[in-house]
């Protein structure tokens, strides 16, 4: 099977879209190629995105900085608004069937073999439902990304990925500063080893402030900013892998499920004012239900660090949490006719 990735720039919804193309290679002889998506203009997909009858058959050069080539693939697969439409396109010019990671929002979920979504409609045509969002994350992964770049860590250590804004969780720069001086006082009284990472939501004065107190205490394992990033550094991956449980903001869903695949008992902060959106606070019931996660608002991260567990205790994932979803993936694309 020869399949054509196509990728935007956020490395999130590239690690999603490889997530599931490397889960299916393990259960099936592929050929992947990687093809980066560059708009002419910014405003433009949004219209063709509404405009599919007669856009479809458009030009890619028209709107594309450059194309891929018209081989003959088996599948397209892509994640990230702006590969949606080019995705579609060449689906429908090749007349091969495609998949989408994420939400459909203006084009028809009809144009793709299959929208994937974690919180897609149960038993409706074009959506498949994934318990975790398929990423290159996966117990082993983290387990030789750790050998790799770190094997002298004792693996006892905390870790703290650091979002901010989105879903609807507000974080205040006076949360942030209370989540990490609380986390430092306990890790310090406790006597724990710690990681910490940022991300693009963190803003640049609170990753300043994280380094700040980093300075200030010598059982800090390894750092992963974000905003002024360090040589050399360690990855996320092995991060996840050197830790015995991670802490990780509530606001990113995608950040969020890529600890939980790292088998590690994840704890899920919240803002201590504003609740989440009906979506993400849907997601964390249902990951707490499960034994992924426990959820936590900050001020209670003393708790959280004595390793209070899910209601049920932990389930945390052992194996390769794409599996299951690849193999659903593959059986769909088997169960279409050869045109």
């Amino acid at each position: 099977m020869r399949i054509l990735c196509l990728t935007d720039n956020r490395d999130g919804h590239r690690n999603k879209a490889f997530g599931l193309i490397n889960a299916m290679s393990r259960l099936r002889k592929l050929e992947q190629e990687e093809f980066p998506v560059k708009w002419r203009w910014s405003g433009v997909r949004q219209i063709l995105s509404r405009t599919w009858g007669g856009a479809k058959h458009f030009p890619l050069s028209w709107f594309l900085k450059e194309t891929p080539e018209m081989k003959p693939y088996d599948l397209i697969v892509s994640a990230g608004g702006s590969t949606q439409w080019p995705n579609a396109v060449m689906a429908y010019k090749l007349g091969v069937p495609n998949l989408f990671l994420g939400s459909p929002r203006a084009m028809s979920p009809r144009l793709f073999t299959a929208i994937m979504m974690h919180d897609s409609p149960l038993d409706t045509p074009h959506y498949l439902r994934y318990e975790l969002i398929p990423s290159i994350v996966s117990p082993q992964a983290a387990k030789e990304a750790t050998e790799k770049e770190c094997p002298d860590v004792s693996g006892q250590a905390w870790g703290l990925i650091l979002g901010g804004d989105g879903e609807g969780c507000h974080w205040s720069e006076n949360d942030f500063r209370q989540m990490l001086e609380t986390f430092f006082s306990n890790s310090r009284r406790l006597n724990r080893e710690v990681w910490i990472a940022t991300s693009r939501r963190t803003p640049e004065v609170v990753e300043d402030y994280a380094r700040e107190l980093v300075f200030g205490y010598d059982k800090v394992e390894g750092v992963c900013w974000y905003h002024k990033r360090e040589q050399p550094s360690v990855s996320l991956l092995a991060m996840m892998g050197a830790c015995e449980c991670l802490l990780v903001t509530a606001d990113s869903m995608s950040m969020t499920h890529e600890a939980i695949a790292s088998g590690r008992p994840v704890i899920s902060i919240l803002p201590e004012n504003g609740e989440p959106n009906q979506r993400l606070a849907a997601n964390l019931e249902d990951l707490g239900r499960l034994g992924r996660i426990s959820c936590r608002k900050y001020k209670h991260i003393v708790d959280t660090l004595n390793n209070n567990s899910p209601d049920g205790g932990w389930n945390t994932i052992q194996f390769d949490p794409n599996k299951g979803f690849a193999e659903e993936v593959l059986k769909l694309i088997d169960s279409i006719p050869i045109s």
